[in-house]
């Protein structure tokens, strides 16, 4: 009995269909019947009853799936352990982070990383969103981390996986001479005539449209967080910013809670390709999973 015919079982017992399974895992339907029959054949009973709806797993089924998956946990475990204990050099990951990831968030989870693995050097490429992405199809950077209001890439990229890290709530952002630096909160009524500062394109202003209803008045744009608010420094404008970032002491900032700051939060999510084999890339993962369960609020 092979592995790889018990992994097809499994797909083939969670699809309830041989089509959808063989769509799945990218093989004839003729072949993965086969594979099938053949393996009741080796057991030597029924694993699963055909009708026109699809695929009925029987109990013998039921049992060997138990057990399928089981093996299938652990297989993948003592590869790991292995690729783990193999290595004798250092190794090393390049991760990509946004400029205004690389101050709270990202280096939390990187450090939590750090102390479970602390033969991997981790290395730090600063660029924007879409240069991260291109990095990651390239085989360049094996994960991204990167800031929003959305929990998706701006660009087409079907082969990126997006996972949100952590979200946080929004603040405004302003020079500490400001007019609206004398509230206490801000609401959206308040920015409907201040200058902002934009995203690097048009579409910030779309965004703003949809969640705020008003388009802004952006006289200046800023390629990212930290450009943004060193121009509200500047006294150029307003902008919005993460709850995290109050802690930075940036020159004429000061931030104001922002009354429907909990209803677009920024967030920062990791991106990395959904075709990556890396086995550090799951393990990244696994810390990153529970950096958000113990942060999440």
């Amino acid at each position: 009995m092979e592995t790889r015919t018990l992994s097809n079982f499994i797909v083939v017992a969670e699809e309830k269909s041989l089509r959808r399974a063989a769509v799945r895992l990218h093989m004839t339907q003729p072949a993965l019947s086969r594979q099938i029959q053949a393996l009741e054949e080796e057991i030597g009973v029924p694993l699963f009853m055909r009708n026109t709806s699809g695929m009925e797993i029987t109990p013998a089924g039921e049992s060997l799936l138990h057990h399928a998956r089981n093996i299938k946990t652990e297989i993948e475990l003592a590869k790991r352990n292995a690729f783990l204990t193999s290595k004798e050099k250092r190794q090393k990951l390049e991760i990509g982070v946004g400029s205004s990831t690389v101050f709270n968030i990202v280096p939390e989870v990187l450090e939590q990383f750090s102390r479970l693995h602390p033969n991997v050097d981790l290395v730090l490429h600063t660029a924007n969103e879409e240069e991260h992405i291109e990095a990651l199809r390239q085989g360049k950077i094996l994960i991204a981390f990167s800031r929003g209001v959305h929990g998706t890439p701006r660009q087409n990229a079907a082969d990126i996986a997006v996972e949100e890290v952590l979200s946080e709530p929004m603040l405004i952002a302003l020079h500490k001479d400001h007019p609206l630096s004398s509230r206490d909160r801000i609401g959206i009524s308040d920015l409907r005539d201040q200058l902002l500062i934009g995203g690097p394109d048009p579409s910030y202003d779309e965004q703003c449209l949809q969640q705020w209803g008003f388009m802004p008045r952006v006289e200046k744009r800023a390629t990212d967080l930290m450009n943004a608010l060193t121009l509200v420094g500047c006294g150029y404008g307003i902008c919005a910013a993460p709850a995290s970032m109050e802690s930075l002491q940036i020159r004429n900032v000061v931030y104001r809670p922002f009354l429907e700051g909990r209803q677009s939060p920024f967030r920062v999510r990791c991106l990395y390709g959904k075709h990556e084999k890396s086995p550090w890339l799951p393990i990244l993962l696994e810390v990153i999973s529970a950096y958000r369960a113990a942060h999440s609020q």
